[in-house]
Order: structure tokens, then sequence, then C-alpha cells
């Protein structure tokens, strides 16, 4: 059931009238009061947990290449100030997560076929459940490679994340008409962390940790505009490799104008960065928001491009030492990955602990 708090968010969001779009707001607000009034939503058990967790273990096993976009999505659910089980493809944002849309309500049918009751698992908390069970998988990829590698990349602590029902869906679930804004790699430092000010409550070490969730996945111009694999070679593996090529000296680190790719999504100030060895292989890439993490890029207010080069004139960036931290320390930033993950999927609903 949703409570005053919940609505509070899109009161406080409303008044943003500057930065978001405030008709859709009123919208959702609209929808979330006759929720408060009206929606009696049924919480699954932990036998029936049981059950969507087999299913969601068995597809990850045999199916990797879907784990990033099962992160992906449940931050995506939750950008609004509630987890809804409602995604927008029109909105450019969400380019790319019609797939894992789709495989995730063959998913839940399997679920229900097997046992739990459809009242009990609604899309926000099937989504929040299939992210759980992503990284989970993520970690198992990563720990299988571990033999080609010497720590700290290697023993990824387990995730032991807990799994909270309840959330509640919108009326279309699992899709909706309602455009909302996102994070976009244009952003300096202090727009990222008070965008999740405003829609999570996060600090600033909050968002560093949440960031580390792109050690899975890969940008892609059909989708974004941005081309490339976070960590090259580990698009499936979840560990703390962001951080840790972030932080590495051995990396060589080029500021690439997207603008001149041909092929290029909406091509208006891209820029991202390639990481190489010291052999010429490929580390990685990172976008300007990823780095603002740990550099202060002095972000171009036109153009977007870096006003100093990485690991050479940049200066640090307040949160530089919390990058470092997470690089040495997997365990410290699981641990804190794992609460702010957490409190990202239940942002906006009253859930409760099922396991």
């Amino acid at each position: 059931m949703t409570d005053g708090k919940d609505i509070a968010i899109y009161i406080k969001a409303s008044e943003m009238r500057n930065t978001f779009a405030v008709e859709s707001f009123n919208k959702m607000k609209s929808f979330f009061l006759f929720s408060a009034l009206f929606a009696a939503s049924l919480s699954m058990t932990v036998d029936q947990y049981a059950i969507v967790k087999t299913v969601l273990d068995d597809y990850f096993e045999l199916n990797a290449t879907f784990v990033p976009f099962a992160v992906r999505l449940a931050f995506h659910d939750c950008v609004g100030g509630v987890c809804d089980g409602c995604i927008n493809l029109d909105n450019d944002s969400n380019n790319g997560l019609a797939d894992v849309i789709i495989k995730l309500e063959e998913l839940r049918g399997d679920a229900i076929a097997a046992g739990v009751p459809a009242d009990n698992i609604t899309r926000a908390d099937f989504w929040s459940a299939a992210a759980i069970a992503a990284v989970d998988r993520g970690i198992k990829v990563a720990n299988k490679a571990c033999d080609k590698r010497t720590a700290p990349f290697c023993n990824v602590p387990p995730f032991n994340a807990s799994f909270f029902a309840g959330r509640q869906d919108c009326s279309s679930a699992p899709y909706t008409d309602i455009i909302l804004d996102f994070p976009n790699p244009t952003m300096d430092a202090a727009d990222v962390f008070t965008f999740f000010d405003t829609w999570f409550s996060f600090s600033k070490r909050q968002v560093v940790a949440l960031m580390g969730a792109h050690t899975l996945g890969s940008a892609k111009r059909a989708n974004s505009g941005y081309a490339g694999v976070w960590v090259d070679g580990e698009a499936r593996e979840f560990d703390n490799r962001f951080y840790t090529i972030m932080t590495d000296d051995a990396v060589t680190w080029t500021n690439v104008d997207l603008v001149q790719a041909p092929i290029s999504k909406n091509p208006d100030r891209k820029w991202e960065w390639k990481g190489t060895w010291s052999d010429g292989s490929p580390a990685g890439m990172m976008l300007n928001t990823d780095f603002e993490m740990r550099f202060d890029l002095a972000l171009n207010a036109t153009t977007a491009q870096s006003g100093c080069q990485v690991n050479s004139d940049c200066a640090d960036a307040e949160t530089a030492s919390i990058v470092t931290e997470f690089a040495n320390d997997q365990t410290l930033w699981m641990n804190e990955f794992r609460e702010v993950f957490q409190a990202m999927m239940a942002v906006g609903s009253n859930v409760t602990e099922v396991v």
C-alpha cells in the first residue's frame, strides 16, 4: 500500500520544473493516489520465492547475456520515485530493454505455472528478483574465470542480497507512456549526485558504490550513441574491475569524440573514454559520468568535452578516495553495493523482507 511518504516524492518532483517533465509526474501522482486507496497486493511466501529464484537461476545459468540487461532494467524501473514494473520503450533512455522485458514476462509466466499465484508476484517484484539473480550469476561467471587472474580480481564474495516483496505495478504494466528523465553522460558530478539525491536520497558514497554496476554490460551506438564494453572482455562478470581499471596508472585513457562517428545516434555532445593497456590491448570504456567519480573533468558546458586528461592533469574529484577504496577492497564494495542496490529497489514502496 502506498503511503504519504511516497506521494511526497511526487510532490517534490513536480516542484523541479526546470529539470523534469511536470505533466508526466502529475499523471504518476494521480495513479499512486489511486493505488493508495484501492490497491491490495498480496506478497509472496518464502516457498513461492524459492520457485521464482529457481526459474531465474536456471535461465541465467544458460543465458548470461541477459545478466546486464536485468540489472539495468531494475534501475530504470525505479527512476521516478517508485519501482512499478512499467517501462516506456519510446523513451530513448530505455533503448535496448525490450527483449529483456519480453523474456521476463515469459519467465514470470513460468513461475506462475509452477505454483506462484499471479497476485503474489507483481512485475516490479519479479524484476527485482531477476536483478538479484543476475548479479548472483555475474559473480559466478567472474569467479569461474578466476584461474586466469590474480588478486584482487578473484574470489568475488557472494551477493547475499535479501529479497523484499510488495511493490505494486502500474495499471498498464509492463509498459507505460510516461516519459522520465534519466542520468545522461553529459552531466557533471554535481548533476549526477543531485539526480540520485532527488529520487533516492542517496549520499555521494552510495552513488559511487551503485556506479560499480557498470562492471557489467556495454554501450551500443544503436541504443545510446555510445560504444564499448566498460571492462573489456568481462561484460557478464560482476566484480570491482570498474574501479580497478579506473585507478590503474598502467591504463592510458583517450577522450573520444563520438560526434564524428557516422552511425552515432543523437550525436550531440557525446564523448567517451577509451582505455588501452601498455601493450595496446583494450582495457575498457568509461563515460564522463563514470570518470567524474574519480576526477574533476572540468567539462565544457557547451560540448561536454573533458577539459583535462585523466591520470595527467585532472584534479581529483571529492569522491576519488571512495573509488580507490572500492578498487582496493572488493568485499567492502560488494557490501556497500548490496545495501544501496536494495534501497534503490525499495524506493516508493512498502516492501516486506521475504528471505
